[in-house]
């Protein structure tokens, strides 16, 4: 086998992320879609966070449709510009979409190297002037 033949397994690095919802939304004609991010709490933590999309076609919205979460497709989403239904919701993923961002830089530098910058960024740049961001410093 060729390494050209062997490379098209792969795929094109270019490629778009492909999600049927994002195929399902570019096939219909929806007034309106928003999403819904929910997180609900367990004994030890959250449990898996899951998406909710609300699609109002003819004037009736229809009944949420529930996905799994995936920060590729939440991504995707964030990108074609569809928002949450309320300010909660939107904060929920846009906490869901932070730690999808530092994923990457926290398992490269480790978590206590990590945590110790971000809480110092969070500070200078007076994210702790925020009621919620102060809470969760202390």
């Amino acid at each position: 086998m060729t390494k050209q033949n062997l490379n098209s397994f792969f795929g094109d690095k270019g490629e778009p992320y492909r999600h049927p919802l994002l195929t399902f939304l570019d096939r219909t004609s929806a007034e309106r879609v928003e999403v819904e991010t929910v997180r609900p709490k367990d004994v030890l933590g959250y449990k898996g966070a899951k998406v909710y999309l609300h699609v109002t076609t003819d004037g009736k919205l229809q009944p949420p449709v529930e996905y799994a979460w995936d920060d590729d497709l939440n991504a995707a989403l964030v990108a074609r510009g569809i928002r949450s239904i309320s300010p909660e919701a939107e904060k929920a993923r846009f906490g869901l979409g932070l730690r999808f961002g530092f994923r990457r830089i926290e398992s490269r530098f480790g978590d206590g190297f990590f945590n110790s910058v971000l809480g110092m960024v969070v500070k200078e740049e007076g994210f702790v002037d925020h009621e919620e961001i102060a809470a969760v410093l202390k």
